[in-house]
């Protein structure tokens, strides 16, 4: 079942509005790490998948690069064993 509260952060994620977007990156990084737990701790693939995209999207626009290709494999990962 979905967590409603990460969907509404996964959507989140999408809008220009998102504090990330506005330069907030602790705003931006606080709303992915809290999804982030929260797919986690319902076992939401998707949603999991959805909050490192998020983190590792922060993390490039603060220029950690390393931390977002952490992120991001992690993402691809997940994915690929979805896929089968």
């Amino acid at each position: 079942m979905r967590c409603p509260r990460l969907a509404l952060l996964a959507t989140s994620r999408d809008s220009y509005a998102h504090p990330a977007l506005q330069g907030d990156f602790g705003a931006g990084h606080g709303l992915h790490a809290e999804a982030l737990r929260i797919g986690k701790a319902t076992g939401d693939g998707a949603g999991i998948a959805s909050a490192l995209l998020g983190l590792g999207t922060v993390a490039q626009l603060q220029r950690d690069y390393e931390q977002a290709s952490t992120l991001l494999e992690e993402r691809l990962e997940l994915d690929m064993e979805s896929a089968g």
